[in-house]
C-alpha cells in the first residue's frame, strides 16, 4: 500500500485503526497440516527461508537443562561427514536455533534449489540426531555462561524471583543451579530426553515448496483444540497448577540500586482473554507515555525504565511489571506501583489510553510481519506459544474489538494488587519484608 507523504507532526498523523488492520491483511499465509507457507505477491526469490518449530518436553525444572541442551545441539547433529550446520553452510545457507516458550525454533535459509535436500537433513537431525558428544561440554559451557551473564542485573534477578513466585517451585523455569545442571548433562541424558520427545513440530517456509512436514505418530495429537479453527492446533506450554501470590525479598547490601518485579499469570495466547490482559499491561507500562512511565520516570524521576510486559515462558504466559531504582527508594516505588495497579482495577482506562495501547500492539504485529524472515519468525514464535496461524491473522481484529470494559475486567482478574506476586532484589540491609507489605497487610 502506497500513501502520499504526510508532513504533519507525528502525533497528528497516527494511522487509523482501519488502516492498520488493512495493512495487517497484506501478509498472506497458507497452512496444510504441519506446514505453514508464506505466500508472496510476486515470484519467489532464489534464496528460501524456513523455520522449524519443535515443542519441547519441559514439565519440571529438572527437564529444562536436557531440553535446552538437546535443542542447542541440533545444528551439531551429524549429517554425512560433518554436521547439519556445516552442510548448510557448504551449500550457501545458514542455521540458528533459539528457545521460545516451550519450544525450540530452528531458523535458516538456503538456495531454493537446495531446499528439499536441506529440509531432509533437518528432519534427520530432529528424528535421529547424533548429539556430537565430543562437542557437548563446550556447548553446555556456552549456555551456562550466557545464563549467568544475563542474570547479573538486579532487574533480571527480580524478574526471575517473581516468575518463580507466580508459577510455583514445580514450574518448568530455570532453577538456581541451572548452570550446574547444564554442565552435568551428558549424551546419555540427551538420549533419555529424546526418547520422550515425539512431536515433530511445524515447518514455516516461503512459497514454491512442494513438501509437507510430517505430523505426529498419534492421530490424537493432531486433532484440533476445543475451540480451534483448524486441524493441527498447536499445543501451548503446559500450565502448572495455581499457587497463591507471594512476596520474596532478596537483600544485597552491596548494590546501590534495587529492583521490584510484580508477576501475574495470565490466559494462554490462543484465548480471547489474552489480548485484553495485554492491553491492560500496555496501558500500565508498555510504552513511554504509559501510566508507570508518567508517574515514576517523568514525574519524580526515581525509576529509570519502569515497564509492564506480557512474557512467554515454558510455564506459560505472565505479566511482569518491573521498576529499578536506588535501593533507598524501593519501598516507595513498590507502593506507587501497587497504587497504579489498584487504580487500573478500580477505574479502568480512558478511550484515548485504549486507542494508544491498540496502536502499540498492532504496530508491533505489523513491524514483525514485514519481510519474509520476520514473518516466518513471527508465525514460528506464536506457534511455540500454541497459536495457530489462523488465530494469529485474526489477532488484529481481536485487538480492535476489545473495549475499555474488557480491559477493566482483565485487569481485575490478572492485575489486582492482592493477586500478583512481588519480588524485591537488592534492598539494603535495613529493608525487611514489612516495608514492602501491601495496604492490606499481605506478604
Amino acid at each position: 500500500m502506497t500513501r502520499a507523504l504526510d508532513r504533519r507532526p507525528y502525533i497528528d498523523r497516527r494511522p487509523l485503526l482501519d488502516e492498520l488492520l488493512a495493512d495487517w491483511h497484506e501478509p498472506r499465509i497458507g497452512w496444510d497440516g504441519r506446514t505453514v507457507t508464506l505466500l508472496p505477491d510476486r515470484d519467489p526469490p532464489d534464496h528460501s527461508v524456513f523455520t522449524v518449530v519443535l515443542p519441547l518436553t519441559v514439565d519440571s525444572p529438572d527437564s529444562l537443562a536436557p531440553a535446552r541442551l538437546w535443542a542447542a545441539a541440533l545444528p551439531l547433529a551429524r549429517c554425512g561427514s560433518g554436521t547439519l550446520r556445516e552442510q548448510l553452510e557448504d551449500a550457501g545457507g545458514e542455521l540458528t536455533v533459539r528457545a521460545a516458550a516451550g519450544a525450540a525454533v530452528l531458523t535458516g535459509g538456503c538456495p531454493r534449489r537446495d531446499l528439499p535436500a536441506t529440509l531432509d537433513a533437518v528432519r534427520h537431525a530432529v528424528h535421529d540426531p547424533d548429539p556430537a558428544p565430543d562437542r557437548l561440554p563446550a556447548l553446555a559451557g556456552q549456555l551456562a555462561e550466557q545464563h549467568l551473564i544475563g542474570r547479573t542485573g538486579v532487574e533480571v534477578r527480580a524478574r526471575a524471583l517473581a516468575r518463580r513466585a507466580a508459577f510455583g517451585p514445580a514450574a518448568p523455569l530455570p532453577p538456581v543451579d541451572y548452570p550446574t545442571r547444564l554442565l552435568a548433562t551428558t549424551a546419555a541424558d540427551l538420549g533419555a530426553y529424546r526418547a520422550r520427545h515425539t512431536d515433530p513440530g511445524w515447518l514455516v517456509v516461503d512459497a514454491g515448496v512442494t513438501t509437507d512436514w510430517p505430523g505426529p505418530d498419534s492421530p490424537a495429537a493432531d486433532e484440533p483444540g476445543t475451540d480451534g479453527p483448524e486441524a493441527g492446533e498447536p499445543t501451548p506450554p503446559r500450565r502448572p497448577g495455581p499457587v497463591p501470590p507471594a512476596t520474596v525479598i532478596r537483600p544485597d547490601p552491596g548494590r546501590p540500586v534495587g529492583a521490584a518485579a510484580f508477576a501475574a499469570r495470565t490466559a494462554p495466547a490462543a484465548s480471547t482473554a489474552y489480548w485484553r490482559t495485554a492491553l491492560a499491561s500496555t496501558v500500565l507500562g508498555g510504552y513511554f507515555s504509559a501510566r508507570l512511565w508518567e508517574r515514576l520516570r517523568a514525574g519524580d524521576g526515581r525509576v529509570y525504565d519502569p515497564r509492564s510486559v506480557v512474557e512467554h515462558t515454558a510455564a506459560g504466559p505472565c505479566v511482569l511489571v518491573t521498576a529499578a531504582t536506588p535501593a533507598a527508594h524501593l519501598p516507595a516505588t513498590v507502593r506507587a506501583v501497587r497504587e497504579e495497579l489498584a487504580g487500573l482495577c478500580r477505574a479502568g482506562i480512558e478511550p484515548t489510553e485504549l486507542r494508544r495501547a491498540q496502536h502499540h500492539l498492532l504496530g508491533g504485529l505489523l513491524r514483525d510481519a514485514s519481510g519474509r524472515r520476520r514473518l516466518a519468525a513471527l508465525v514460528a514464535t506464536w506457534l511455540a506459544r500454541g497459536v495457530h496461524p489462523a488465530r494469529l491473522i485474526a489477532s488484529g481484529a481481536a485487538i480492535h474489538r476489545t473495549t475499555a470494559d474488557d480491559v477493566l475486567a482483565a485487569a481485575r482478574k490478572d492485575l489486582s494488587p492482592d493477586a500478583v506476586s512481588l519480588a524485591v532484589y537488592g534492598a539494603h540491609a535495613g529493608h525487611g519484608a514489612t516495608e514492602f507489605d501491601d495496604p492490606g497487610g499481605k506478604t
